[in-house]
């Protein structure tokens, strides 16, 4: 993942959090730092307190050449979610991995809520 200033790396925000559903986007900005052009894909997994998968999004067949960015977004739906709060800080732990075919090329774990 690139880190770009005023953008790049990873952008997290949440879309119709209720208790029943949250909706989790995140924006990831990638750069084949290569010599050649290779196909590319992402990974975006949500896991509980406890590493449970709770939500999983994959965006595949980013061809990139060499030297050459991209950024594309996931949409993580996590069902009946724990909401953070002062009296329950919740948090997840977001998992993002950049794939060269089986090989990660790149890998950020964050917490999150």
């Amino acid at each position: 993942m690139e880190a770009i200033p005023a953008g790049g790396g990873l952008h997290v925000w949440y879309t119709e959090v209720s208790g029943k559903q949250a909706n989790v986007n995140v924006a990831t900005h990638i750069r084949n730092a290569g010599s050649q052009s290779a196909d590319y894909s992402l990974q975006w997994q949500l896991l509980d307190k406890k590493g449970k998968l709770v939500a999983k999004e994959t965006s595949g067949g980013l061809k990139l050449a060499s030297g050459q960015d991209l950024q594309t977004t996931g949409l993580l739906k996590v069902l009946l979610p724990q909401l953070w709060h002062p009296d329950n800080p919740y948090l997840y732990t977001l998992k993002v991995q950049v794939r060269k075919g089986a090989i990660v090329e790149d890998e950020e774990v964050i917490p999150i809520g």
